[in-house]
């Protein structure tokens, strides 16, 4: 059994601080393209759980400061069933955008398989969903704590 934090929307820890950086590096926002998003942050946290995985929050804001997007990724690994083969991974995933109306448009996905090795191209089976009003409410919540911490 992992930390109570290691589970997709789950409330955050104490005592761990996000990143707040620019969306775009010095030259992208300096370049004609990068006027549509100067003053725009990503707000993100990286949670390690150690061997039994990890966890990362992230948060988009517009130059006014609005939550325009989030995602909240959790990662688990158990041994391999089969030793020493690779480890066996799960994946649980949940972002998109918030609209301007409140509304949220969002993805749930689920990946699950043995990790692969290196050098190894395969691909581990992905399953997305529609998020639900509810998923999109508590991501909100999340990402609204989450920026809250950054200030």
């Amino acid at each position: 059994m992992g930390p109570t934090w290691h589970a997709l929307l789950a409330p955050l820890p104490d005592g761990f601080t996000p990143q707040r950086e620019p969306v775009g590096s010095p030259k992208i926002l300096a370049s004609p393209e990068g006027e549509s998003i100067a003053g725009w942050k990503q707000v993100r946290l990286d949670l390690s759980a150690g061997d039994l995985g990890l966890r990362i929050v992230v948060a988009l804001l517009d130059a006014g400061g609005r939550l325009l997007s989030a995602s909240d990724a959790v990662l688990f690994w158990r041994p391999s069933p089969d030793p020493p083969g690779p480890r066996w991974l799960r994946q649980e995933s949940l972002g998109g955008r918030f609209e301007a109306g409140g509304s949220f448009r969002g993805v749930r996905w689920l990946t699950e398989g043995s990790e692969p090795r290196d050098g190894d191209t395969a691909t581990l089976p992905s399953t997305p969903c529609p998020a639900t009003a509810d998923e999109g409410s508590l991501l909100r919540h999340l990402a609204e704590d989450l920026v809250r911490r950054s200030e």
